[in-house]
């Protein structure tokens, strides 16, 4: 019963080995397509990867110069503060 499908509508019948062959080369091209594709979405999360580190490394700086102005400002403000306490303690005694 097995050994012999139904290939058409006009019932043309093809053997097992003749399947088998058939699935066969269709396995292989799907491999091959999904071969293809593992290395195409390889090199695409290869470019994302470069291009999100870069992008990390610009952020990395703005962050860092920030926080720097931000000390330095913090630093002179208290700077000034102090020396106008001082001057004012002076003045008071």
């Amino acid at each position: 019963m097995l050994a012999n499908f139904a290939a058409r509508e006009d019932e043309e019948w093809i053997s097992k080995q003749f399947l088998r062959a058939e699935l066969a080369g269709l396995q292989t091209e799907l491999k091959a397509d999904v071969a293809s594709l593992r290395v195409e979405l390889h090199t695409e999360i290869g470019g994302l990867r470069s291009e999100l580190h870069t992008e990390i490394g610009g952020l990395r700086s703005e962050v860092h110069a920030g926080t720097q102005r931000l000390i330095m400002w913090m630093v002179g403000t208290n700077i000034t503060l102090f020396a106008l306490l001082f001057a004012l303690l002076r003045l008071t005694t």
